[in-house]
């Protein structure tokens, strides 16, 4: 017999009773065409699929087919429903999967597959995958989602009641038990760090197509979309793009710092031990700014500006339009909003001995020093300047007078009006002050001397003419003596 068909009869083949409507029995396999039940009365395995093969094919295979002769967009394909009674015995699917067509046509086919079940008594899509994308609680019920590591029971944990999403925690956007925290909020997009407390937050969000980094209860740092950023909620920053505006508000400590873990320079009352570079405000109610810069090595540059020009091409001129490669520029007020030239006598630069200032450079390009410290009374004035001439001995014509020069070159090193080197030598470095004094000293002693020649030939103008015809000489040149 080689197939056995029952269509509308009922038979037991054996004494547990198998009821079978609408079964062909072929060998090899059963052919069904109407609806089945298997039943059991405990909790064996109910039905149980194996395959034999030993290749490397799939075995056994389940399959679910819904040969439609006209399949269209939408169609159920197949669903597994786990179903039990309530305690009200009440048939309930309390959970599903389901499958349907997105899209049928042939070379472009999309199916949707759904996981839903029961939740506080209503029915909840749980998971989603659908064509493009996948997704968790497509219904937007009040479901966490949550991904275990080997150490962590919340290393990624959504939290479907207050829309935050955690790190670390059960309990995103909450203000207690708070530790490592990220949470993305769902009413102002955006990234939100916390650590410990709810005060320590950290976001970042976007607004008008701007990044804005918001710390502790205000926007610390502003990423503009025209590329002009700002810190501290600056609105208007006024640079270009690609710039930075620093606003430090009502602050007047340091606003911008550079340090290496390298330095100690220990000069700590003014600056941390590390900190090679500070930029402070002057002055706290006006303004202004003050360069620091420290370092801990002694003989060593604390502070050095380079001018680099690109080129062999350089402003030689020598005028009030001229330029250099090295610029300060002082200007005052115009009275309204624009700038001026600093008015007359105005202290362009300034050096200082720390806070005691040393030389002066002012608005009509005068050169003004603080120099009382040294004097060369005691010296003859004019034979040092002439010393100096011959030791530098450029361009100097020698005259029979210079024998008699009785001064040398570390007379003038002595004296500070040129410099040494470390080793003691002394070089041609002009002290620009220094000579500047022996100048005028060399003047005066020269007048005073003058002077006494001019008594010594009135004297003797007296003896030879009298008195009167040597006053009459005096007057007739212009010559006054000193009393």
């Amino acid at each position: 017999m080689s197939e056995i068909r029952v269509d509308t009869i009922s038979e037991k083949t054996s004494a547990n009773g198998v009821a079978i409507d609408g079964v062909t029995l072929k060998d090899g396999g059963i052919a069904a065409t109407l609806a089945s039940t298997i039943t059991t009365a405990d909790n064996t395995d109910t039905l149980t699929l194996i395959s034999t093969d030993a290749d490397a094919n799939s075995g056994p295979i389940l399959r679910l087919n819904r040969d439609s002769g006209s399949p269209a967009d939408g169609d159920v394909i197949g669903e597994i429903h786990f179903n039990a009674d309530d305690d009200a015995g009440n048939t309930t699917s309390f959970f599903s999967m389901s499958a349907n067509i997105r899209d049928a046509s042939n070379g472009d086919e999309d199916v949707q597959m759904v996981f839903s079940g029961f939740r506080g008594g209503n029915n909840v899509n749980y998971l989603e995958f659908d064509g493009d994308h996948v997704v968790f609680n497509e219904g937007s019920a009040d479901i966490d989602f949550r991904v275990e590591s080997n150490g962590d029971a919340n290393c990624f944990f959504v939290n479907g009641g207050n829309n935050f999403v955690g790190i670390g925690t059960s309990t995103p956007g909450t203000s207690a038990g708070l530790d490592k925290i990220l949470e993305i909020q769902g009413a102002d997009p955006g990234l939100v760090l916390r650590d410990n407390t709810a005060s320590d937050v950290i976001e970042m969000y976007n607004s008008s197509g701007n990044t804005v980094f918001f710390n502790g209860g205000a926007d610390g740092l502003i990423l503009k979309a025209d590329g002009k950023n700002s810190t501290k909620g600056e609105t208007a920053p006024d640079v270009s793009a690609g710039g930075l505006c620093i606003q430090q508000g009502a602050n007047d400590t340091t606003i911008l710092s550079f340090k290496s873990s390298d330095i100690a320079h220990g000069v700590t009352d003014s600056a941390e031990t590390d900190t090679w570079c500070k930029f402070t405000k002057e002055s706290a109610a006006n303004g202004g700014l003050i360069i620091q810069s420290y370092t801990e090595a002694a003989g060593s540059e604390a502070f050095k500006v380079i001018g680099t020009v690109g080129g062999t091409n350089f402003n030689t001129g020598k005028a009030t339009s001229g330029h250099a490669v090295i610029e300060f520029a002082a200007a005052g007020s115009d009275g309204s909003t624009g700038d001026a030239d600093v008015g007359s006598n105005g202290n362009l630069f300034c050096i200082q001995n720390r806070n005691t200032a040393r030389f002066f450079f002012d608005a009509e390009g005068d050169f003004h020093a603080d120099s009382s410290s040294t004097t060369f009374d005691e010296y003859d004035d004019a034979q040092l300047a002439r010393t100096f001439d011959i030791t530098h001995g450029r361009g100097v014509i020698k005259s029979k007078f210079d024998k008699f020069i009785s001064y040398n070159h570390e007379k003038l090193a002595e004296l500070q009006l040129v410099g040494r080197e470390e080793n003691g030598t002394p070089n041609h470095f002009i002290n620009v002050t220094g000579m500047q004094r022996l100048h005028n000293g060399a003047i005066w002693q020269q007048y005073e001397k003058h002077q006494r020649l001019a008594e010594a030939v009135y004297e003797m103008a007296k003896e030879t003419l009298g008195e009167d015809k040597a006053d009459a000489i005096l007057k007739k040149h212009d010559i006054k003596l000193l009393n």
